[in-house]
């Protein structure tokens, strides 16, 4: 198959099946052509009786006495006009052989005008008599004065009948009849229009291809045409030795070149058809019918050369680059370019700002050729050009809005959270494609930071529960021979004082140790949560007065409010109970003694807040976000007890039971803030009473 549609063989032998398809086609059309003319150029004999009847009534008219208005002393150009219609009426009445008349008075006795031989009868000479009837309305002044013919069809009127006619008030008519007939098929003689029309009629009968015939042959020439172009179309492109389609020799002619030759052949073809069908020239039919055949043969060959090259040019994907208007906008690009490179490296302001003003500065001159140049002196075609210089702001604008909309929905995904969201390219401007693409970088860099904190915090739990667990075993060991030491009779004083630094300091590490494993299941939500409804008030109070002797151990006086009714939550109680004594004890470690500690419960309608305020005994240099990092202590020389990790516990098992935990630093003044959402009671009360708002 390759080498068949390569071979210059099969190529030339469709290209001769397409000249004869052609040349067929064409001179085919021309006998059609030739038909047609012949036919549009019979008339019926109905229309020529109407046109005969026409030029007697007006060489009646003329002729008459009592309407010949010509004047030696009047009009000249009247006269004229008027001779000149004589003569053209005289001679086409004069000139019928195979119609006759005879014009009547309105008695329809006297014969006024007549071209009947001597001695024959009107009935004699014709197939069929017809009727005519002429209103001559005399105004007095010859040439205002006008007149009227009626034709009577076939049965219509008899001779015997009285013809009627309208005629305006005050004025009397003048009636005249005529009756005419026109020779019989068959014995007309030469020398007139009907005589004319009955050999073109024999002709169109005789030599013109009947319709069906002249259908069935173009159907056949239109198929086998169609499937000839088609294998040509096929083959067109491909050389012997080359892959793929290749555009050589007059395929690589811009194709500019093709369409002003469609134009050059064209318009001949076209003009003479118009001639021909028309029968403006004085060309036999014989060369007509020629010329036609060989213009149109060339014309339809150089149709199928250029749509043959289209093809090509469109397989190889090479039509833009054979085109004139490419290689010139290339060679403009070319001169610009360095213009361009300049504008590209502009700021975005800059740019807008000389796109802006080039803009209206067009503009402007196109205003001024339109108002200087006039409407009809080239205004209209500067009305275009600024019609279209406004569409293409129009346009720009337009795109420039949606790239913009792209790369804003593109940043609010992002400022939603979405760090999958990408912004899709815009295509209209380098520096809007710039911008997306910082956009997509913040999306990226956000999600790698993003990726990288979540490895860094898993690797952090990870280490602080695999460490946790480590020291868990050999810390236990400690914790029991401690134990066991201290069951032993030890004489020796400052041997118990070891023990008891032993015994204290294996407790601290033991808090650590479980602070830690808390810690880093309460950050990774390992946790089991078992949420049920609390009295939050009544819980808030028993931390209180567990917490009441060490606060007084430490020279701290509380001061509490609550409601005195009760507000429910719903929530895991034992981790409640955990993140208030990670917050009182943290009290405890670092309020300056001798100060107050505020514990409030405060009912906000939809939500339960629990406030604990106190002063910090060392100057708080760190911030409400730095202080609830894991062990991070208030006091700066560590010289306390504690590990840092309270507020990170009490952070982390707030918010896996849903509430909200907020630290707030104001100068010494420290201040926490729990939050959660309030639900109703679990069992109303059995009296009825509705419980406080």
């Amino acid at each position: 198959m390759k080498h068949i549609r390569s071979s210059r063989l099969v190529k030339v032998l469709l290209w001769g099946i397409l000249g004869v398809l052609v040349c067929c086609s064409v001179c085919n059309f021309a006998y059609f052509m030739r038909s047609e003319v012949r036919m549009n150029n019979v008339m019926s004999q109905e229309e020529l009786e109407y046109v005969a009847g026409d030029e007697v009534w007006s060489y009646f008219y003329y002729t008459n006495d009592q309407t010949t208005p010509i004047d030696e002393g009047g009009d000249y150009l009247r006269n004229e006009n008027w001779k000149s219609a004589l003569e053209s009426a005289k001679s086409y009445t004069l000139g019928l052989v195979n119609f006759y008349y005879r014009i009547l008075d309105e008695s329809g006795q006297t014969v006024l005008q007549s071209n009947l031989p001597k001695g024959k009868e009107l009935e004699d000479l014709v197939e069929d008599v017809r009727y005519s009837q002429m209103n001559y309305w005399d105004r007095g002044d010859p040439t205002e004065s006008y007149y009227d013919t009626t034709y009577y069809s076939y049965n219509e009127l008899s001779s015997d009948e009285t013809m009627t006619y309208s005629e305006p008030e005050g004025i009397n008519a003048v009636v005249y009849i005529m009756e005419y007939g026109v020779v019989p098929a068959g014995l007309m003689k030469e020398g007139d229009a009907f005589y004319d029309n009955e050999q073109n009629a024999k002709l169109v009968s005789e030599q013109n291809l009947p319709r069906e015939d002249f259908l069935m042959s173009t159907v056949a020439s239109a198929i086998t045409f169609l499937l000839v172009f088609v294998l040509l179309c096929v083959t067109a492109g491909y050389v012997p030795d080359a892959e793929g389609v290749v555009c050589r020799g007059f395929h690589r002619i811009p194709f500019e070149l093709y369409l002003i030759g469609l134009f050059v052949f064209s318009i001949p073809f076209v003009l003479i058809l118009e001639q021909f069908s028309y029968n403006y020239w004085q060309l036999s039919e014989e060369t007509s019918l020629n010329l036609i055949g060989m213009v149109g043969t060339v014309t339809a060959l150089y149709w199928i050369l250029t749509a043959e090259t289209l093809v090509v040019r469109l397989k190889a994907h090479q039509f833009w680059n054979t085109c004139l208007i490419t290689r010139v906008f290339r060679l403009i690009g070319r001169l610009l370019r360095p213009m361009v490179n300049v504008f590209r490296k502009l700021p975005s302001v800059p740019r807008l700002a000389i796109a802006g003003v080039g803009l209206f500065l067009v503009d402007l001159i196109l205003g001024l050729l339109m108002l200087t140049t006039g409407w009809w002196g080239g205004g209209s075609f500067f009305l275009l050009l600024w019609i279209f210089s406004a569409l293409l702001l129009v346009t720009a604008l337009w795109a420039f809005g949606l790239n913009l909309l792209k790369i804003r929905r593109g940043v609010e995904h992002l400022a939603k959270g979405n760090l999958n969201a990408r912004v899709e390219e815009p295509v209209q401007t380098a520096w809007l494609r710039e911008f997306a693409d910082d956009v997509n970088h913040v999306s990226d860099g956000m999600q790698q930071a993003v990726e990288e904190r979540s490895k860094s915090s898993r690797f952090r739990a990870e280490l602080i529960a695999n460490v946790s667990h480590d020291l868990k075993t050999p810390l236990t060991s400690i914790i029991n021979y401690v134990d066991l030491l201290k069951q032993q009779p030890i004489e020796n004083e400052t041997a118990k004082q070891y023990i008891e630094v032993l015994d204290r300091k294996s407790q601290r590490l033991k808090k650590l140790t479980e602070d830690l494993v808390e810690a880093s299941k309460a950050s990774t939500g390992s946790l089991t949560v078992h949420r049920e409804v609390l009295n939050l008030t009544e819980l808030a109070k028993q931390a209180i007065g567990e917490y009441n002797e060490r606060f007084v151990e430490a020279n701290l006086v509380v001061r509490q409010s609550a409601p005195d009714y009760p507000l429910y939550i719903e929530a895991d109680g034992h981790h409640v109970w955990r993140v208030l004594d990670n917050l009182f004890s943290n009290c405890r470690k670092y309020a300056m003694p001798g100060t107050r500690i505020y514990f409030d419960v405060l009912d906000r309608g939809q939500q339960v807040e629990i406030w604990v305020r106190n002063i910090s005994a060392e100057p708080l240099h760190l911030t409400a976000e730095e202080l609830q990092e894991r062990f991070v202590r208030g006091d700066s020389s560590r010289t306390t007890e504690g590990n840092g990790l309270g507020l990170s516990i009490a952070r982390s098992l707030t918010e896996l039971q849903h509430g909200t935990f907020r630290v707030i630093v104001d100068g010494d003044l420290f201040k926490v803030c729990l939050g959660f959402p309030r639900v109703a009671a679990p069992n109303p009360p059995a009296n009825g009473a509705a419980a406080k708002p």
